[in-house]
């Protein structure tokens, strides 16, 4: 395996597992299934890929540098992204990811939530 510390795994209907796609990036963090591609968050590689159901992986959001901005691809940035949803008709993801702080640890850790709407394929 390539990155073995972010691996996707497949389940088989009769519970064998195999190994799907690795994600780019230290740190992992939550996948979705929508509309038969998976969606998986890069936590420290402040990124969001698109794993295909053969096992092909490509970034649809995020620069790999934390920041916060919003954006299509390239243009978006996050800080630690942690979670996704996705819109009833799969053409909308939404990612939460910290809020970049330098403020003191003690306080509370805000978080945004992006909108990333997904190219017609």
């Amino acid at each position: 395996m390539e990155n073995s510390r972010n691996p996707i795994f497949r389940i088989a209907p009769n519970g064998a597992i195999s190994h799907l796609a690795n994600v780019p990036g230290d740190g992992s963090g939550a996948c979705k299934y929508v509309a038969g591609e998976i969606y998986a968050v890069s936590r420290a590689g402040h990124a969001v890929y698109r794993v295909s159901l053969d096992g092909e992986v490509n970034l649809v959001a995020g620069t790999g540098q934390r920041g916060s901005a919003d954006g299509a691809g390239g243009a978006a940035m996050f800080s630690l992204p942690f979670a996704l949803g996705a819109s009833p008709a799969g053409d909308v993801l939404y990612v939460s990811s910290q809020v970049s702080s330098t403020s003191n640890l003690n306080t509370l850790n805000p978080v945004f939530i992006r909108r990333i709407t997904l190219p017609r394929q």
